[in-house]
């Protein structure tokens, strides 16, 4: 049962990923197929997705574009060892936090973790702020946005 609770990390169709989640005790969801990691990225709260360059029901570029038109879209990193320069672009177009040819050390993972939490606290506090304006509340979401703080 997935605890809707935790945050935490989700690789898709990489086996040998548990190893660095273990050394960094972080939470980690293992998905063997990209609706696995659909299904899971819809009950739970996931900050950083790694993802293999060869899934066996559809490729990482349809599942991240899957991603973006949900509500739901975690940071990303594309983990390939048979990388070619246009896959790469293709990733770094669609927004992949990082294209690694294995999975990083436990302290890149946990600096990798850090990072995705807070860029989800800057929108969470933008889309707020945001909220506020529509809600008639623009003087309070003005300077919710200008100092960056939610209310």
């Amino acid at each position: 049962m997935i605890d809707t609770n935790d945050r935490c990390i989700l690789t898709v169709c990489l086996p040998d990923a548990a190893d660095a989640a273990d050394s960094a005790d972080v939470p980690l969801w293992r998905a063997k197929s990209a609706r696995e990691a659909l299904s899971i990225l819809r009950l739970a709260q996931i900050d950083l997705m790694f993802t293999a360059l060869h899934l066996p029901d559809m490729s990482p570029w349809q599942l991240v574009r899957r991603l973006r038109a949900s509500a739901r879209s975690p940071r990303w990193a594309l983990v390939a060892s048979d990388l070619s320069p246009m896959q790469e672009i293709e990733a770094r177009s669609l927004g992949a936090a990082a294209v690694l040819e294995r999975m990083p050390e436990p302290q890149t993972l946990l600096a990798m973790l850090a990072s995705a939490r807070r860029d989800a606290l800057v929108i969470a506090s933008t889309t707020d702020a945001l909220h506020a304006v529509r809600h008639r509340a623009p003087a309070r979401a003005a300077v919710a946005l200008a100092t960056d703080q939610t209310f």
